[in-house]
């Protein structure tokens, strides 16, 4: 995995698809360049910078393209920021947040 400081430069505006795994070393500025484009599948686990924020700003920029997320062991995310996906993302067909505070 690259620094962490080095992953919110690598994350393209024309990119759909994001994959970040063992991330415990991602920045909320990571998190932030991850989400802050419309994408179709994102997949963080282990983010404590994903946080219901992050999840809010996913929503409103992703919105009907988002169709796959996976949040596993991002401990930050409640459901505060799962509602927000779930009320935007009206496409979404699959959403993990095993190991999140989700209830």
């Amino acid at each position: 995995n690259p620094p962490a400081g080095d992953v919110a430069a690598k994350l393209s505006p024309s990119v759909p698809q994001v994959r970040i795994v063992h991330a415990k070393s991602l920045t909320a500025a990571d998190v932030d360049a991850a989400v802050s484009h419309p994408r179709t599948h994102v997949r963080i686990a282990n983010c404590a910078a994903v946080t219901d924020a992050a999840l809010q700003k996913l929503a409103a920029t992703s919105g009907a393209s988002l169709v796959f997320l996976s949040l596993g062991g991002c401990g930050n995310v409640t459901d505060v920021g799962a509602q927000a996906v779930l009320d935007a993302c009206t496409n979404l067909k699959y959403f993990q947040v095993h190991g999140t505070k989700v209830t």
